[in-house]
């Protein structure tokens, strides 16, 4: 008889931590009754509910801070558990962690494992509001069987908080997309074209695929907030107008979120709103990222996204602020840079050092496959006794 293992997660709109919780699931369908927890009905239910996954929707679990609706979310978990007899609850988010560790250990739940996408403490705060949200994580974590991290930074710093050292465990983001899966540069050139961010472009597709081979194509994929650095990519192509004195740049940003105003307003103050293209979200975008000649990510935090993953996957040249779990993969990776938060300066300088051509030889790292992340989860799922 399978084991039953419920994850859980806060939004159900689709970022990096649902789609860790995705193939999780689906991957280990085979080995365990998976069903997965979650607040919304975005394409993460959609996706899961295709693939034949068992989806729980929690009533008024949301990301937004509201006591009367966490409590709904929080006595709706401990039923729920309390009647399905879970043998495992691997928790993911910040919210859907602290409420569902506690919900867990109502329940009396044999197994809760935390996955931290990236620690929440790490975000541009105040310091008491850090300081709260670090006590909050650590008490996740201690209600929490094991942790996983998957960056080494987020690993040495909750290898710090009290009782973690015999229970946390890095186990990096892990892809199988084969390069089959990714659209060519032309073909993915030819798919930005119809958005109707290029809609200005009206003189035919042969001549803007001309337009575009003119210009160095810069992109990021991402939601629009704050903590992706969105500002400080627009920021550093106005710079890169003043240093080679022409309008050679377009920054394409592939993603929606509640940033978009102020980045559009950004991009009009410093005139290079001819130069910004915000194309939407689009549903697996790391298939364009051959239209590129470099991927921006001008991050102020992170977990390990998976979009670098992809990037490195087609060779593609890289720009990313050294946070999480990007330096992990960027150390050993030939055409990427690392460079700091919040500089424009900086982001603009790499862009203009960086070498264009992919070397296509390049492959993907042993310890970034989706096998080895399985295995490795696994592992923490169902630990091998120790004799004493």
């Amino acid at each position: 008889m399978k084991k039953k293992i419920l994850f859980v997660i806060t939004k159900s709109n689709w970022g990096g931590a649902q789609r860790y919780v995705y193939d999780l699931a689906v991957s280990l369908s085979p080995f365990y009754e998976c069903t997965v927890a979650l607040g919304g009905s975005g394409l993460l239910r959609t996706r899961l509910e295709t693939a034949g996954v068992t989806v729980i929707a929690i009533p008024s679990l949301e990301r937004d801070i509201s006591i009367q609706k966490e409590l709904v979310a929080f006595f709706f978990l401990v039923k729920f558990l309390r009647k399905e007899s879970y043998d495992i609850v691997h928790l993911n988010s910040s919210k859907a962690g602290g409420l569902g560790a506690l919900a867990a250990r109502f329940a009396k739940i044999p197994r809760v494992i935390f996955t931290a996408h990236g620690w929440p403490f790490n975000e541009p705060r105040g310091l008491l509001s850090r300081g709260a949200i670090y006590i909050a994580s650590s008490i996740t974590a201690l209600l929490s069987d094991a942790i996983i991290t998957i960056s080494h930074k987020d690993y040495a710093q909750g290898i710090q908080m009290p009782g973690m050292k015999r229970k946390i465990f890095y186990i990096p983001l892990g892809i199988d997309t084969p390069l089959t899966a990714y659209q060519s540069k032309e073909g993915a050139r030819k798919f930005l074209l119809q958005t109707p961010a290029f809609a200005q472009f009206h003189n035919g597709q042969e001549k803007r695929l001309t337009m575009l081979g003119a210009h160095r194509i810069i992109g990021t994929v991402g939601e629009l907030t704050k903590n992706k650095g969105i500002e400080y990519g627009i920021r550093a192509i106005a710079l890169l107008n003043k240093k080679t004195q022409q309008k050679n740049h377009f920054y394409v940003l592939i993603g929606d979120g509640e940033e978009k105003g102020a980045l559009e307003s950004l991009a009009k103050s410093l005139n290079v709103t001819d130069q910004i293209f915000f194309i939407g979200f689009i549903p697996d975008a790391w298939k364009y990222l051959n239209a590129l000649d470099c991927f921006l990510l001008p991050s102020l935090k992170e977990g390990l996204p998976y979009v670098i993953l992809e990037a490195t996957r087609v060779a593609c040249p890289i720009v990313a602020t050294s946070v999480g779990g990007i330096p992990d993969v960027l150390h050993t990776y030939p055409n990427g840079k690392l460079i700091p938060t919040k500089n424009p300066e900086e982001i603009a300088r790499a862009i203009l050092a960086l070498n264009t051509i992919r070397n296509t030889d390049e492959i993907l790292s042993e310890k970034n496959t989706l096998a080895t992340m399985l295995t490795e989860t696994k592992k923490v799922y169902e630990p091998i006794p120790t004799t004493s």
